[in-house]
């Protein structure tokens, strides 16, 4: 019997395997597909079986029908971003002329030799 996604429903609808069988059946799955040296068309079938397989299994996972993570969660409240700046620019020194920043310059230099 081919693998695929129907008859891995099928099976899932019929057996109503427990969840380490699903486990087993994925592990089986998935050394069929590394070992079997076939085309990606050639395995297409049990791919789609393992997607649904996974599928179940995380399904029955603790939780899972809750958000994955906290960006999916609706909030009852509204947040304001902050897009205030982080600081003043009110220090910010204007421009001096070139001549006034050489002089200053200077002064520094001769206040360092001292």
């Amino acid at each position: 019997m081919s693998t695929s996604a129907e008859s891995a429903t099928l099976w899932l609808q019929e057996k109503k395997p427990s969840s380490d069988t699903i486990e087993q059946m994925i592990v089986k799955l998935n050394e069929r597909i590394e070992r079997s040296g076939w085309s990606d068309e050639e395995l297409q079938g049990s791919i789609e079986a393992l997607d649904v397989l996974e599928a179940e299994l995380q399904s029955r996972a603790p939780g899972a029908s809750a958000p994955s993570s906290p960006v999916d969660q609706p909030t009852n409240h509204a947040v304001e971003l902050d897009t205030s700046p982080l600081v003043s620019h009110d220090h910010i020194a204007s421009e001096r002329p070139p001549e006034e920043k050489r002089a200053l310059f200077e002064q520094l230099k001769q206040q360092i030799k001292a």
